[in-house]
């Protein structure tokens, strides 16, 4: 009985077996026969069969050819590989085709976008050894258009987690690493990573030899000969950049100067400044000279002087009447320049003006409240704003005020909604002034803008950055947007930003290469934006250049001296002029060279300055910190003519961390600043 049962179950199992294998002969043998169809059919269709591809392409367009440019150049509609182009469904047994956008100019500004389907394939098209010559630039993301600006062939959009939008020939993905999952970033800080490729959602790293073809948001240009932070950076008005003063990377103050040329990329020296100094000011005046005024080197500065560039050399001027760093100092637009503020053995509320007709300065009216590290702006109507800084009981002070030339009196306008120092102050198109960032009371980085309207004298919360950050620049672009680059937050930024005044809105844009606080941003004449020296991992003399038209950053020359705490001036024959930090070397930067020279030594070493261009077209600079991190009084005018330094007459206060500010009637505002107090005085030039 247990024998047949055993039998029994035995006979089940078997008959289970061969039922199954019967169903897979079957299934095979079906398979066989449709796979055997499609691969005559494949044959008779396809003769490049037998061939190794290198790409596949197929234009997915209601075109059949792309439209002609403006110069009657055919746009190319197709990338020509190295083998035949592989029918559809060769393509389509290989791998599935990802879709890109392709960018192809046409007649500036207009472009258009056609899609394309590719795939490629082979372990010699890589990112190291692309086949497509592409000329590339980084994708418009400003409009509804997005465009590979100056594409010769086919390119496709990549974008990052941010949404920075690149172009780069197609590359296949298997050969790419990917990034990392968490953090989104690449092996190589070169690398870029981004999303929406080939590879569908895995994020791979674009190598560098891509991005050479594929250029967008900052990139570095020329390093300064010297590294520098808390210098000046001044556009002069041939063109070139003069960066003046600061601290070195050893914490030495600095006298050098040095020009850069944005058009071949590179610093230069030039002359000195007399006085080793930081934290000054720079101004470029009327006549195109560099004003470079305070400052610190072992004692508050009150000296002051000018930079000439047609000689390189600095020149004395007339010393401020007190000793200060961290002022601010303003042209006026009769051609004065307007120091107010700043540090000087305490917090100083005086303010000065400098007459570059005489070289000398006066004092002015008292500020209401003594202040350091705030900001001076002047308005259309003449007037000069005074906002935020750090008043006598060592806070962040929210009162603003405003300065009248015509009666030489101070009064009191509206308070800003939060109170910040070490923040940018941004004059729009409308009138209004943009106030962002800064450090608020409670000692942390801010990223709230406000706007004052000067017809109301009030002011209103604006869309906050999205970065917290203090000790960043802000610049006016010609599109009448403000770029905010760099700056100190939870770490040291590289990241930019812009500000649209017609939605008040803050969107990213590409990050430069170098994180850095303390350093010079400069308008040059052909709208691009120079970005200067500054403290990072080291102080700097590393330069980058902004593209407004195109949202990109290109290298250019280094200063000679790395400087920080510095004064840039542009000068009236375009050319910038830095000078400060520590050292008293001062350069100038020519844009049509890209090169920075030395320039003339500054009688003082100075930092925490104010550099003005009056309107003769000398700089005038005053007080700051010398070499000792003293306060001083001293001035000095910088005349580009000769490119000298002289000493121009002693402010009567000391101070550092003051303002100035060139008047209309041509005189120079200094006001506040620090010396052990803050001085309420203010004094004219």
């Amino acid at each position: 009985m247990v024998r047949y049962t055993i039998m029994k179950r035995l006979t089940k199992i078997l008959a289970s077996i061969f039922f199954i294998i019967t169903v897979v002969t079957i299934y095979l043998a079906f398979d066989f026969a449709i796979t055997n169809a499609l691969s005559t059919k494949q044959h008779s269709t396809d003769k490049y069969k037998t061939e190794s591809p290198l790409s596949l392409m197929k234009i997915k367009n209601t075109n059949e050819t792309l439209k002609h440019n403006s110069d009657n150049q055919p746009s190319h509609n197709i990338i020509k590989p190295d083998r035949p182009v592989r029918s559809l469904k060769a393509k389509q047994r290989l791998v599935k085709p990802a879709q890109f956008h392709k960018r192809v100019s046409t007649a500036a500004p207009n472009y258009y976008c056609n899609t394309v389907e590719f795939t490629l394939s082979s372990s010699d098209h890589s990112a190291s050894k692309p086949t497509l010559n592409c000329s590339l630039q980084k994708c418009n993301v400003s409009s509804n258009e997005n465009t590979c600006l100056s594409s010769t062939t086919p390119c496709f959009d990549y974008r990052t987690f941010n949404n920075i939008s690149y172009c780069a020939p197609g590359i296949l993905c298997s050969i790419l690493e990917p990034c990392n999952n968490v953090t989104y970033n690449c092996a190589s800080n070169t690398s870029v990573c981004v999303i929406n490729s080939c590879c569908s959602s895995q994020a791979v790293c674009l190598p560098p030899a891509s991005l050479d073809f594929c250029r967008s948001g900052w990139f570095n240009t020329g390093k300064m000969n010297d590294p520098r932070f808390y210098h000046t950076l001044s556009v002069l008005l041939n063109g070139k950049i003069l960066a003046s003063g600061g601290l070195q990377s050893d914490y030495s103050f600095s006298m050098t100067t040095e020009l850069y040329d944005s058009s071949i990329g590179t610093w230069s020296n030039t002359g000195s400044m007399n006085f080793l100094r930081y934290y000054h000011t720079a101004s470029v005046l009327a006549n195109g000279k560099v004003l470079v005024a305070g400052g610190y080197h072992n004692i508050y500065l009150n000296s002051s002087e000018l930079y000439d560039p047609s000689t390189g050399t600095w020149t004395y001027t007339g010393s401020m009447n007190f000793g200060r760093h961290g002022h601010t100092a303003s042209v006026l637009t009769n051609g004065q320049v307007l120091v107010t503020g700043g540090a000087g053995g305490g917090y100083r509320s005086s303010t000065e003006l400098y007459d570059p007709s005489t070289g000398i300065w006066t004092n002015t009216g008292n500020m209401n409240f003594a202040r350091y590290y705030h900001t001076a702006s002047t308005l259309a109507d003449g007037k000069v704003l005074i906002a935020g800084g750090i008043g006598t009981a060592a806070y962040s002070l929210n009162s603003s005020e405003l300065y009248d030339p015509s009666t030489g009196t101070w009064t009191n306008t509206g308070s800003m909604n939060y109170a910040r120092q070490l923040h940018t102050a941004s004059i729009l198109a409308n009138g209004k002034v943009l106030i962002a960032g800064g450090i608020g009371t409670n000692g942390y980085s801010l990223n709230s803008t406000e706007l004052y309207d000067p017809s109301t004298g009030t002011w209103t919360i604006s869309d906050s950055m999205n970065n917290l950050r203090h000790l960043h620049a802000a610049s006016i672009l010609t599109n009448g947007k403000v770029l905010v680059t760099g700056g100190s937050g939870s770490t040291y930024l590289n990241s930019s930003e812009l500000y649209d005044p017609t939605t008040g809105t803050w969107t990213y844009t590409g990050s430069m290469n170098f994180a850095r606080y303390s350093h010079t941003a400069s308008i040059l004449a052909d709208g691009k934006v120079l970005i200067a020296g500054g403290v990072g991992s080291t102080i700097l003399n590393s330069v980058e250049l902004y593209d407004s038209s195109t949202g990109t950053w290109t290298n250019t020359g280094s200063m000679n001296y790395a400087r920080e705490l510095h004064t840039a001036s542009v000068l009236a024959n375009g050319k910038v002029l830095a000078a400060g930090n520590y050292i008293n070397r001062t350069e100038l930067f020519d844009s049509s060279t890209g090169i920075w020279t030395d320039t003339g030594i500054m009688n003082y070493a100075r930092r925490f300055h104010t550099a003005s261009v009056l309107t003769n077209g000398s700089v005038l600079v005053s007080g700051g910190t010398g070499i000792s991190d003293v306060s001083v009084d001293s001035a000095e005018l910088y005349d580009p003519s000769t490119g000298n330094w002289i000493n121009a007459t002693s402010m009567n206060s000391i101070r550092h961390l003051h303002a100035a500010s060139v008047l209309v009637n041509g005189t120079a505002l200094v006001t506040g600043g620090y010396l052990f107090l803050v001085p309420s005085n203010t004094e004219l030039y």
